[in-house]
């Protein structure tokens, strides 16, 4: 930021998912205690995503998690912090022509066992968060599900 600063440039963070409407309410949900210290966290989106439409996007060699899934892991990780440990497979649908870049993800996030403050208050000890995204769905299903499961709920 500082550099940025000293150049004379503007710097921003898109943050925007932590701040949407169905991560505020489930905040609101978990902070609240109504469903219980949160053993599981998901989000799941299988969408098909025009490419053709950000050509500079899709020449890019890694896709997925910089330009998309990134805001997933950011809202988790803004509710729980950050986790003990992570991982994720990226992969290619085999159709996906002139896109670059990964464009299937499922990243998973465990949590340790104690408690380190914050949000994780309103966690079970050993909580894991899961996504997955796939940008290559070509039935009519297409689905964003957001799921937070707790103790008592």
């Amino acid at each position: 930021m500082l550099r940025a600063r000293e150049q004379g440039i503007k710097l921003a963070v898109n943050q925007q998912l932590r701040w949407g409407q169905g991560l505020r309410a489930a905040r609101t949900l978990i902070r609240k205690g109504w469903i219980g210290a949160v053993t599981d966290a998901s989000i799941q989106v299988s969408v098909n995503t025009a490419w053709d439409m950000w050509p500079w996007l899709a020449a890019q060699e890694r896709l997925e998690i910089l330009y998309h899934s990134i805001h997933y892991i950011d809202a988790i990780r803004s509710l729980f912090g950050d986790p003990e440990w992570i991982t994720s497979r990226h992969s290619r649908y085999p159709l996906q022509g002139q896109v670059r870049g990964e464009t299937k993800t499922i990243t998973i996030l465990d949590y340790a066992d104690e408690r380190r403050g914050g949000d994780l208050q309103y966690t079970a000890p050993n909580m894991q968060a899961f996504v997955a995204d796939n940008h290559y769905n070509l039935s009519d299903d297409y689905f964003a599900i957001f799921r937070f499961i707790g103790t008592e709920g």
